[in-house]
């Protein structure tokens, strides 16, 4: 494990790990980090081509999948979307297919319950630890993710707010062990009613036929 990476860096609170290398994401495993930010940034002309895109050309689905059927599942969605092909469409395929694998690996998940969602509302606006056991979020479009230490079951006294483009990890109330320090989060407030947010988020399933 790669637990002193670039730990608590950049005034993060106790809890979240930030780095800057996707390899030392296994700090997630550390057993007092609830959340590892991988900080990183979209190409400019790949992020600016998402930005612009029709909202309605965004892909948008729910699917559980075995983790090796990933590439090929988004890019059926895609497909389906009729997102324009090119330079950009395979930079976010492909993308999408390495956080998928480097999710998968850190929690040894065999599937994986794949959501690609767009919003023009904050769709969990309340700050909250999902019941599960992980999950990767990364917003490809729009604000990211908020989050903060809750102390007593209340909100955060300090939010932050995930860099669009930067995959972060999650321990759920599900976690093996339970959970050392709490940190919660939400969608971030919209800005205005022109504001799209691309989310992704990636769930490990141990049993598919078990989910519903």
């Amino acid at each position: 494990m790669n637990i002193s990476f670039d730990k608590n860096i950049a005034g993060q609170p106790i809890g979240v790990s930030l780095v800057s290398d996707p390899r030392a994401l296994d700090s997630f495993l550390d057993a007092y980090c609830s959340a590892a930010i991988w900080a990183r940034e979209i190409p400019l002309q790949t992020q600016k081509w998402l930005n612009e895109l029709d909202p309605k050309l965004l892909p948008v689905g729910r699917v559980i999948c075995p983790t090796s059927m990933v590439e090929e599942t988004i890019r059926n969605l895609c497909d389906i979307s009729n997102l324009p092909p090119g330079i950009h469409r395979t930079w976010f395929e492909k993308d999408i297919t390495e956080l998928a694998n480097l999710f998968s690996k850190l929690t040894n998940a065999r599937y994986l319950r794949l959501r690609l969602g767009v919003y023009e509302t904050a769709s969990c606006p309340k700050f909250h630890i999902d019941y599960i056991h992980s999950r990767l979020v990364c917003t490809y479009r729009g604000n990211g993710t908020q989050y903060g230490v809750s102390k007593n079951d209340e909100d955060p006294e300090e939010i932050k707010t995930v860099r669009t483009g930067c995959p972060i990890v999650l321990k759920g109330l599900l976690w093996p062990g339970g959970l050392k320090t709490r940190i919660v989060h939400r969608s971030p407030p919209t800005e205005g009613p022109e504001e799209t947010r691309l989310l992704l988020a990636l769930d490990d399933v141990a049993d598919p036929d078990e989910e519903v």
